[in-house]
């Protein structure tokens, strides 16, 4: 992350290094001072084995600190350590409702690291509504996913938006599919125009890594 840029998506194949990209611009940010804490999404078996790993297997990163909030979700979340890694199930747990996750996050300065992102592609999820009402309380973000290409347009609206809280793709989906998309012949769903994966390939790319 430069310091002017405060948003990143890596949308990389797998084995092309994303987790310690992140986790080594999380260290260079909080030796600039910018940035207390990382918080990692994503899905369960990613948290318990490859972030850790990753953390543990290079020299560069032994200074970091990290926990797990999962099980005793309050003990972890009571630890003061660099890296908090989460699963996406945490969001709507009793520890983060009620607007206790953002009394987690208040008075600190973090950075957002969501893993494996196509898990957030729909806007209408109460996982994605839940990170939402986060991401005023966080200022570097960045998305991370193996599969590039999405299946479908519109599954793009949403991740990028944890990013940048619309500035790209729009602040509603209601409005994205009105510039990018169109109505299904059989009436059901959305289809992209002619030419929008191009268009919004584009928009993005300034803050996007693609491989």
């Amino acid at each position: 992350f430069p310091v002017t840029i405060k948003w990143a998506r890596l949308f990389l194949h797998p084995g092309k290094g994303k987790t310690g990209t992140v986790i080594k611009s999380f260290q260079i940010l909080k030796k600039k001072g910018l940035v207390d804490h990382l918080l990692v999404l994503a899905p369960l078996r990613v948290i318990t084995t490859s972030w850790p790993s990753e953390l543990e297997k290079w020299s560069d990163f032994e200074e970091l600190s990290y926990t797990i909030i999962h099980g005793d979700r309050q003990g972890a979340m009571k630890k003061n350590v660099d890296v908090y890694l989460m699963n996406y199930e945490g969001l709507l747990s009793k520890e983060w409702g009620n607007g206790n996750g953002l009394k987690f996050l208040k008075g600190r300065r973090w950075m957002l690291a969501v893993d494996e992102s196509t898990k957030m592609k729909n806007p209408s999820s109460q996982r994605f509504k839940s990170l939402k009402k986060l991401l005023p309380a966080i200022d570097y973000r960045v998305i991370m996913t193996g599969t590039p290409k999405p299946n479908k347009l519109e599954d793009l609206f949403s991740q990028c938006y944890i990013t940048d809280d619309g500035k790209d793709l729009g602040k509603y989906i209601t409005h994205f599919r009105h510039q990018y998309m169109m109505q299904s012949f059989d009436g059901f769903g959305y289809t992209a125009q002619p030419g929008a994966f191009e268009r919004v390939a584009e928009k993005i790319a300034p803050t996007t890594l693609l491989s």
